[in-house]
């Protein structure tokens, strides 16, 4: 396993993403997509630039992606702490993170990591 899987793996894992869950592997797949074409800081659509890469090595349409995704999102909101979630997301108080919010923040963490860890 690649270095990069192991800290989205990780970080999914302490925020309590269920990896039975369909929607956790395409967060991990949308994030990875993210990361090798170099997309960290730039703007982009998740349906049109993400989730349509997803769901062709799938053989879903984008719109099943973006709902197993939001189904555990979901789930993830439900299972994590709320502090936790306030702490991880910078929140100053209980919201619900967003897809995006959720693929940028562990996005930007695991970037963090690999330049430590590249250190």
């Amino acid at each position: 396993m690649l270095a990069i899987e192991t800290f989205i793996i990780s970080e999914l894992n302490d925020l309590k993403f269920n990896f039975t869950h369909l929607g956790s592997t395409y967060i991990m797949e949308s994030i990875q997509i993210l990361y090798y074409n170099n997309l960290e800081n730039s703007p982009f659509n998740l349906e049109k630039d993400v989730y349509s890469i997803v769901a062709s090595k799938h053989h879903q349409s984008v719109q099943n992606i973006k709902s197993n995704i939001c189904k555990s999102s979901n789930h993830m909101y439900a299972e994590c702490t709320q502090d936790y979630l306030k702490k991880y997301f910078s929140f100053p108080v209980d919201l619900k993170p967003t897809p995006k919010l959720i693929i940028r923040t562990v996005l930007s963490n695991v970037c963090n990591k690999l330049l430590l860890q590249n250190d």
